[in-house]
């Protein structure tokens, strides 16, 4: 080998941008399980939609600096997202300046806790009055539907965070797999040897060198970086789990520490809209909870979204049941009979992330044990295994974002390493 060499497991948007900072120095390998490179992000062309659906990751929150460098740099376009929330009450689609009754006496409590619990301890020792039922109710299920989270798992001080800042949020025209694409290309300039259908079983870091094994090949390298998704990391199963030699359980135990959650996406597409001209984002306590139109962009399209528990069961759906319920949600959430709402649709389609295999959920989110957790995960072993991906990021969790600084700061320390040998 003329260069020192890297092996990337993982061909997510970390895995990539990683691969694409590493390059130009070093003798780069991606590897990837499934048949395509972007991982939880996918962008596709559906027949009965006028745009493209995005299945995977869709919003920039807040003012993500590095994402915004990079679509600066590709020349891919953004807007802030404009329009009016509506809650469902009654039947009726209302205005609704408050995320939930009672949220800023709910944020007090939570930025008043000392010790770090999870959502239902809280809510079982702060609002645990009759009075408080719908109050807790109605968390639960913002946290399950927008943080995708367990409400028994979830970190109170975590959520507290993110639900008390407020920030921008922003579309991609084109999508995030524009980004993906640029990133790719980027890295094929460069050199980087970029292999699909390529599972790696085992990675042995005993040896002078790593070694990284498939099911076909063995591959050598001086130092690997994991951006795999959290599941994949504490999958036990014999025929897909990944396996280290000498093995890191403390390292597999703390990816189990980080909150994994489920979310299933659904695409409906109307010959004309049906819901509020200005609406951006439309919420009920109906199956599927969130709606949310194309708002800046001009479109006949409203995406569905469920999230945490409750997207895990309706993940087990077949998908014209799935169908069925999201048409039910939707009548429910309009104040419209279904009747009416199907003669108006034109074609629905479903992203179901529990069921993509090698990704098996959506996002992560913080426990009260993930602080550690992402402490010993940003730790090289031996200064040959390092990991990286959204979930191991203190800034911006489960986002793009998110993946991107965990990468950049993974990478900062392997070419540190790699410079001083």
């Amino acid at each position: 080998m003329d260069k020192q060499s890297v092996i990337i497991v993982g061909g997510g948007i970390s895995g990539l941008y990683a691969a694409s900072l590493l390059g130009e120095l070093y003798e780069v390998t991606i590897l990837e399980a499934s048949d395509r490179f972007g991982g939880r992000i996918l962008d596709l062309k559906r027949e009965g939609f006028s745009s493209i659906l995005k299945y995977g990751a869709e919003f920039i929150h807040g003012e993500a600096d590095l994402t915004f460098s990079l679509l600066k740099e590709a020349g891919i376009s953004y807007r802030e997202v404009n329009g009016t929330t509506y809650r469902a009450r009654k039947g009726e689609l209302l205005r609704s300046e408050m995320m939930i009754e009672g949220w800023d006496g709910l944020l007090e409590a939570m930025s008043q806790i000392e010790r770090d619990m999870t959502l239902v301890e809280f809510l079982n020792t702060h609002f645990k009055h009759p009075e408080c039922k719908e109050l807790r109710a109605e968390t639960i299920r913002y946290a399950e539907g927008y943080d995708t989270a367990d409400p028994d798992r979830i970190s109170v001080k975590a959520l507290y965070k993110e639900w008390s800042e407020e920030d921008r949020t922003y579309q991609i025209s084109p999508g995030y797999g524009v980004l993906a694409a640029y990133l790719i290309e980027r890295c094929v300039k460069l050199g980087v040897q970029l292999h699909a259908d390529c599972c790696v079983r085992n990675i042995n870091w005993d040896g002078e060198l790593c070694e990284v094994r498939t099911a076909m090949q063995t591959y050598s390298a001086h130092k690997v970086l994991v951006t795999v998704p959290l599941a994949r990391l504490t999958d036990t199963d014999e025929n897909t789990k990944l396996s280290f030699f000498p093995p890191l359980n403390d390292y597999k135990k703390a990816a189990g520490d980080i909150g994994f959650g489920a979310a299933i996406k659904i695409f409906a597409s109307f010959s004309t809209p049906i819901w509020p001209k200005d609406a951006a984002f439309l919420f009920s306590d109906q199956a599927i909870q969130t709606w949310w139109t194309q708002l800046p962009y001009t479109s006949n399209i409203l995406t569905g979204w469920a999230g945490g528990n409750y997207a895990k069961e309706l993940s087990k759906l077949p998908e014209q049941e799935l169908k069925q319920v999201a048409l039910r949600s939707l009548a429910g959430t309009l104040g419209m009979s279904e009747a009416r709402v199907k003669s108006h649709l034109q074609a629905m389609a479903i992203a179901n992330w529990e069921q993509h295999k090698w990704i098996y959920g959506a996002y992560s989110y913080p426990t009260p044990r993930t602080t550690s957790a992402r402490r010993l995960l940003n730790t090289p072993v031996a200064d040959k295994i390092y990991f990286a991906g959204e979930a191991l990021s203190n800034e911006f969790s489960g986002t793009v974002e998110a993946a991107l600084l965990s990468a950049k700061a993974m990478v900062t320390q392997m070419i540190t390493s790699l410079r001083s040998a």
